[in-house]
């Protein structure tokens, strides 16, 4: 198997390209400290091990997902599993990891979960406007959410403003878009302090949980 990166922190893991036995270790190694899960650079096989038994576990608050196209499979098997969570506070689904069907699969599965605060979606260039519709209705039926990332995405003007009009009413909710939709969006003054219109990550860390 290819060899990968495993770093194992006090309160956080990160796995670069891990194989199975990676996953199966880092499994028996996990404890109730560890509330940050992040994969990179993997396959839909491994989320498909590793998710489901971190879920599992109740103590993993953020789990990020990037640089790993998940298969039809992988998302409708994580949307069920998200369906019935209530441990989970963030979850990062980023850079070519996710598309449209994706998006329209895993906000169904969100709309009655009360625990989720941040979805972060950005950096997906296979997202765009055909799954707006599917956020926004999120966006209505679910008010634990606190924070939506679609920066780096495929998401045209009329998209990025119904997720703004979002904004109207629901007074918690921040959102992130890409800087090219900063000039379209400019007469939602009243608003303006919860959208931030960002190049990449770190434009405005302050956003992120």
């Amino acid at each position: 198997e290819t060899s990968g990166i495993i770093s194992i922190f006090p309160d956080n893991v990160y796995l670069f390209s891990p194989s199975a036995n990676h996953c199966r270790a880092v499994i028996g190694t996990l404890e109730d400290s560890h509330q940050l899960v992040n994969l990179s650079y993997s396959s839909s096989d491994i989320v498909l091990m590793l998710v489901p038994k971190l879920l599992s576990l109740k103590t993993i608050e953020m789990l990020t997902i990037e640089y790993t196209g998940l298969t039809h499979e992988c998302i409708l098997t994580l949307a069920s599993l998200l369906a019935r969570n209530d441990s989970l506070k963030a979850l990062s689904i980023n850079y070519d990891s996710i598309g449209d069907d994706g998006v329209i699969t895993l906000a169904e599965s969100l709309r009655n979960n009360g625990s989720l605060q941040c979805l972060y979606l950005h950096g997906n260039g296979n997202i765009t406007s055909a799954s707006i519709g599917s956020l926004v209705e999120l966006l209505h039926y679910n008010d634990s959410l606190s924070a939506l990332s679609v920066f780096q995405t495929g998401i045209g003007t009329d998209g990025a403003l119904a997720l703004v009009d979002c904004l109207t009413t629901n007074g918690k909710l921040k959102l992130a878009l890409d800087v090219r939709h900063k000039h379209a969006c400019h007469s939602y003054e009243n608003i303006k302090d919860r959208i931030s219109f960002l190049e990449n990550l770190e434009a405005d860390d302050k956003f992120f949980c």
